[in-house]
């Protein structure tokens, strides 16, 4: 071998170790921003997580007092009967003035005959 094969040999030795160390600091001050960012992303997910814990019992709350509130079959049923009910106070308040022209002729009665 000669000095020259072995010049230009350690020469592109020496660039692929300058290539290598230059890779090598671009990724740790990448990973050192990538870190910083990770910690601040897990640090909003912890918080994140505390909320979803609170909803979560909200939820819970809210589907423990939707059993309780009336089905679509139950608001239509009340509907029927309410308008049953209407239907039927109907029929009361015709008889009930029935009643009360009953109760006013006897009463115009009793007045006449106690002036006469």
């Amino acid at each position: 071998m000669t000095f020259q094969l072995i010049a230009q040999w350690l020469g592109v030795c020496a660039l692929l170790v300058s290539i290598a160390n230059t890779v090598w600091v671009w990724l740790s001050v990448g990973r050192a921003g990538i870190e910083k960012k990770l910690t601040e992303i897990g640090v909003k997910i912890d918080g994140l997580a505390g909320n979803i814990d609170v909803h979560d019992s909200r939820i819970q709350a809210v589907e423990a007092e939707q059993r309780h509130t009336p089905s679509k079959d139950d608001i239509k049923r009340l509907e029927l009967d309410l308008t049953r009910i209407t239907g039927d106070i109907g029929k009361l308040g015709s008889e009930v003035g029935g009643v009360a022209r009953t109760v006013q002729r006897i009463d115009d009665y009793l007045r006449s005959k106690g002036q006469a």
